[in-house]
């Protein structure tokens, strides 16, 4: 939300996507701050972001695994 190529970072957008999920569906945003410049940038802000409230993000091959995403190797 609020990065290039992304929906616009605002409260009424956040609840526009929120009611248009299915029930029960699991649901998280994240706020970096100051707009990004590319989705590099935004990654690795996400992943200091993820350190700092003590979760640790996953490496590439978990989130491959965790997704259903092939290997690119």
């Amino acid at each position: 939300m609020g990065v290039p190529g992304g929906m616009p970072g605002d409260a009424a957008t956040l609840m526009q996507a929120v009611a248009a999920l299915p029930a029960g569906a699991t649901r998280s945003a994240t706020g970096a701050g100051r707009p990004v410049r590319s989705d590099a940038e935004c990654v690795e802000r996400a992943a200091m972001l993820a350190s700092q409230a003590q979760q640790p993000p996953m490496t590439p091959d978990q989130a491959r695994a965790m997704l259903g995403v092939p290997d690119r190797h």
